[in-house]
């Protein structure tokens, strides 16, 4: 049940820094156990203790009231002992565990980055971080320490409740000519009711129901909830044309609500036609297609899909419809055909349906040539058979064995070489014809078949129309695009420079004259650096 609720999160659940996969991975094992422990053996000790108690105490009010009032007493400074030093426990597990996570962290960054840390002689600084958090945590520990042993007093303070009891037994008998027999009974039956309680075990029980306690609050909160975003029963619309509109749509990510990332943003994409969003990191483009997922709930605005409230439609239909292809696609472990199937739940899926797919994404002969083909094991991220451009391939396959009215194209190529960003490239456009199909990228020479582009700089759209009309603007959009086409040829000149005869030399150093000549007239410098055999631009 818990990882069933933690599936139908929203997104913003995932963003918050307690619920990384660590964390949650960690929470389905450690909190089912720790409730189990306290529903077995341990709650049986806890109700066997409470009715001794109980009837031991009750017996005594019978025989002799007066002395059994004693420990009515005393009895709420144990309880107060208890619910303190459980309470004491359990928030200091919680710092503690806070700074082992920064030790961690310090740690895991510390090595992933040995090298720099080597070169830049770091070393000290991170053991300076270290040592910090170390004594914040030491200090922490004795802070609670401290506590713990206040809680630790009154816990044992029966201990002093039977010569209280002493003391007053005698005095009744001496002073109030009380029964001695009552009295003796009474004792008894106190004694008996206490002796069942076990100090160092009752305060272990305490802390272990402390810690179920807090993880049942966990395991409940989240089987409780019920996101808004992931309704199901909504609307299906058959048939669908692909029609998607924002209209004044604002939004901020919930991990960070002060910071907005759309604004007023307004995006309209015809059926079957491809938009392109272009624009420099953290302009709000892979946020358009994260809302389209409906991985997030917007601000304020509409988003649209044929005219109907993209939430008010049923979130499981309309994923079906709806394919993402982002750059470094995740490869599962298993066969290349359950990669390509990825998602589809039939039983029965024919071999047709996949090499089809396959055929579709140019990937069919490479497959073909593995060792057992369709039937080989990927493990890991497939790179002991694919490369990243055969990864990308294989993503394309899987949107194509979907077959999907929308799709959601994020820098597929980014992480490509041109040459074969090139060629999966012209593969994705061939299979996005007749789709509608919104493209989010800052390298304009991905977009030729858009047909329309906007232009976003911090949220917000700044140049809209066709590449040609972005290039009469001659604003934003051509600047870059210009850019980008010069600064390609210039690395291209410089790298086939040591290959070249000498005759032709001077060619490319008029190439690269007239390169710093134009740049320069748009505030860039081209410069070459040394020992790193490349050209590299400055504003």
């Amino acid at each position: 049940m818990m990882f069933e609720a933690m599936l139908r999160q929203n997104m913003s659940f995932f963003d918050k820094e307690e619920n990384r996969p660590a964390v949650l991975a960690h929470s389905l094992t450690h909190d089912p156990d720790l409730l189990h422990g306290m529903l077995g053996i341990r709650t049986g000790a806890m109700l066997e203790t409470l009715t001794t108690v109980i009837f031991g105490l009750t017996m005594a009010l019978v025989a002799e009231w007066r002395t059994a009032l004693i420990i009515t007493t005393f009895g709420p400074l144990t309880l107060l002992g208890s619910f303190l030093q459980g309470k004491v426990h359990l928030k200091a597990e919680k710092v503690h565990s806070m700074h082992m996570k920064e030790a961690s962290d310090i740690f895991q960054e510390a090595l992933e980055n040995i090298t720099t840390v080597a070169i830049l002689n770091m070393k000290q600084m991170y053991l300076d971080r270290l040592e910090t958090i170390l004594q914040n945590d030491c200090n922490s520990a004795v802070k609670y320490a401290h506590l713990h042993g206040l809680g630790h007093g009154f816990l044992n303070i029966i201990i002093f409740v039977y010569t209280a009891i002493f003391f007053f037994a005698s005095y009744l008998v001496r002073v109030e000519d009380g029964d001695f027999g009552c009295i003796f009974l009474a004792f008894s039956y106190l004694v008996f009711g206490t002796a069942e309680v076990d100090v160092s075990q009752t305060r272990n029980t305490l802390i272990h129901f402390h810690r179920a306690q807090h993880a049942a609050e966990k395991i409940f909160t989240l089987i409780d909830s019920r996101p808004l975003l992931n309704n199901t029963g909504g609307r299906i619309l058959k048939p669908i044309h692909g029609k998607i509109a924002f209209r004044d749509v604002s939004f901020s990510y919930p991990c960070n609500p002060h910071s907005r990332v759309l604004h007023k943003f307004d995006l309209f994409v015809k059926p079957k036609k491809m938009l392109a969003l272009v624009g420099p990191l953290g302009s709000g483009k892979s946020t358009v297609l994260k809302l389209l997922q409906r991985f997030y709930a917007v601000d304020s605005g509409t988003v649209k899909v044929d005219g109907t409230p993209l939430f008010d439609l049923d979130i499981a239909w309309w994923r079906e419809q709806v394919c993402a292809l982002i750059h470094d696609p995740e490869i599962t472990s298993g066969r290349v055909k359950d990669n390509i199937t990825y998602g589809d739940l039939r039983e029965h899926i024919s071999m047709a349906e996949i090499t089809e797919a396959a055929k579709i994404a140019d990937i069919h002969s490479r497959i073909q040539s593995l060792p057992q083909g369709y039937e080989t094991i990927l493990e890991g991220n497939g790179s002991a058979y694919f490369n990243r451009a055969e990864r990308t391939r294989l993503a394309i396959a899987r949107a194509a064995f979907k077959d999907p009215c929308v799709l959601l194209v994020d820098n597929i190529a980014a992480s490509l070489e041109p040459k074969d960003a090139k060629e999966v490239l012209e593969t994705l456009w061939k299979f996005c014809e007749g789709r509608t199909t919104i493209v989010a990228t800052n390298q304009l020479a991905e977009i030729p078949h858009a047909d329309h582009i906007l232009v976003l700089s911090h949220g917000k759209v700044i140049e809209s129309g066709t590449h040609e009309e972005l290039m009469k603007i001659k604003g934003c959009y051509a600047m870059i695009l210009l850019k980008q086409v010069n600064l390609d040829k210039l690395k291209m000149a410089h790298q086939r420079m040591r290959r070249v005869p000498k005759k032709r030399v001077h060619v490319i150093n008029k190439t690269i004259t007239e390169g710093r000549r134009m740049l320069s007239s748009r505030g860039l410098t081209l410069a070459y650096v040394k020992g790193k055999n490349k050209l590299k631009m400055y504003p």
